[in-house]
């Protein structure tokens, strides 16, 4: 797919993440190699771009009453971003404003092929779900603007509800808050794309955020092996989105 590349991107932030199943062991979900698969790959990511570590608030919980959480960041040398995030069952890929694909598909798959290599049993570690997720927002003005509208105009997308709802003039037909979320399921990859909309802030200036993304859960590539190209369909499909959703005014503004 021919990827067009914008100087002003709307990006917030990029996300790919990649669950693995848990133990059950009495009322708690174990991740019974963690501590050894978090020193091996701590040390690759120190000695690679990310030599920066925080330990993050969610590691002084124990491990088995939050399973997949996050717990431990390594953040780039030169900047905090692109960062990678990994705890029990669970390891994440951000980037945000410097993103640009070819950069993030390359990190993404180096971490996958990291986790690979460094976990001290790969037949147990078996994979829940990959997800790649993108996070966009464009600011808008709420006094002036009408969400509904901005929405039809901006990104395609029409919601209608009942006029007679407001004729008698008891409510206003602007929305104080919007948001909606839907999803759709794919074939290529396989797996459910979801579309996330709202109102909100945006460094403290209301904006528009927009939620793409693609979670596989079922008929997961073959690991690792097979999942870069998992990662570029997923790309390509979101991305599809994202251009056919911004087409006209708002591509323009970007560019």
């Amino acid at each position: 797919m021919n990827r067009r590349k914008l100087e002003n991107k709307p990006l917030v932030e990029a996300i790919f993440e990649i669950r693995w199943k848990l133990k059950t062991k009495g009322q708690f979900q174990l991740d019974t190699h963690f501590q050894l698969l978090l020193a091996r790959i701590s040390n690759e990511l120190l000695e690679s771009d990310y030599s920066k570590y925080m330990e993050l608030e969610t590691a002084q919980i124990p491990s088995g009453i939050i399973g997949q959480v996050v717990q431990h960041q390594f953040q780039n040398d030169s900047d905090k971003w692109p960062l990678i995030q990994i705890g029990p069952g669970i390891l994440t890929i951000n980037d945000t404003k410097k993103y640009h694909w070819e950069d993030f598909c390359k990190r993404v798959v180096v971490a996958v092929d990291m986790l690979y290599k460094a976990h001290p049993n790969t037949k147990e570690l078996e994979i829940e779900s990959l997800m790649l997720r993108y996070v966009d927002a464009v600011e808008y003005d709420p006094v002036n603007e009408d969400a509904y509208e901005f929405l039809a105009d901006k990104l395609k997308v029409s919601i209608k509800l009942p006029e007679a709802l407001f004729e008698d003039g008891r409510v206003n037909k602007k929305p104080e808050f919007y948001k909606s979320e839907q999803f759709f399921s794919s074939n290529k990859p396989h797996g459910v794309v979801r579309l996330g909309l709202a109102t909100g802030l945006i460094k403290e200036n209301p904006a528009i955020i927009w939620e793409t993304g693609l979670r596989s859960t079922d008929k997961l590539p073959d690991m690792p092996g097979d999942f870069k190209e998992w990662l570029n369909q997923a790309h390509d499909l979101v991305n599809d989105w994202f251009f056919k959703m911004i087409n006209g005014e708002l591509e323009g503004k970007f560019k």
